[in-house]
């Protein structure tokens, strides 16, 4: 990426504005902007895109709730999951995706660059609860496109119940743990249950 070329990855990709029902779960993406550059981890047109206990660390964008062709279908969610390095921002919404359709619950976004991304223009409402936005340049903005900078909206779009939106969150870097990338023992959220796995061990 030099500013005019890009080098994109989608690992989960799906085109299809009418598809439904889409279950990503335990799952880890992760990139590095120099030498493995994720771009976006999951982008998906149509319904029922649900991300669950799915970790992404160092994703330029992790999801992006992408376009339908204004039917209906299952609701869309993020839950129990963990961003962390975002380095464009943690969450995207697009026109397609509005808050009546969409729960965000038990979420970590840490150390990115804009926590919540709505395109141009959008007026829908969304509702967080029991979450934790940390270490994050802008709460709320808006984008365009790839190589795009967000630009800095008012958070008045979004709802928020029982979120934190100060802290420092602590990330498990040894390799020879269960919980490596993921949050640290002890770190400030793990009350949240946020990361890869469902049940203690």
């Amino acid at each position: 990426m030099d500013g005019i070329n890009l080098c994109r990855s989608y690992p989960i990709w799906r085109d299809g504005k009418s598809l439904n029902d889409l279950l990503v779960s335990q799952c880890l993406f992760a990139g590095n902007a120099d030498v493995l550059p994720l771009h976006v981890g999951v982008i998906a047109k149509g319904y029922g895109l649900v991300i669950d206990h799915c970790v992404f660390f160092n994703c330029k964008i992790p999801v992006v709730f992408w376009k339908n062709d204004g039917g209906s279908g299952s609701r869309s969610a993020m839950r129990y999951s963990l961003v962390y390095a975002g380095y464009f921002y943690g969450v995207w919404t697009t026109q397609g995706t509005n808050g009546d359709e969409f729960d965000f619950h038990h979420n970590i976004i840490a150390n990115t660059n804009t926590v919540w991304i709505r395109e141009k223009g959008s007026k829908h409402r969304y509702k967080a609860s029991d979450s934790i936005f940390a270490g994050y340049t802008r709460l709320a903005g808006y984008g365009s496109g790839p190589l795009s900078d967000s630009d800095t909206t008012s958070t008045n779009f979004l709802e928020m119940n029982n979120v934190q939106a100060t802290g420092t969150i602590a990330i498990e870097k040894d390799q020879g743990k269960r919980n490596y990338l993921q949050l640290a023992e002890g770190s400030t959220g793990s009350n949240l249950k946020a990361g890869l796995f469902k049940k203690n061990q």
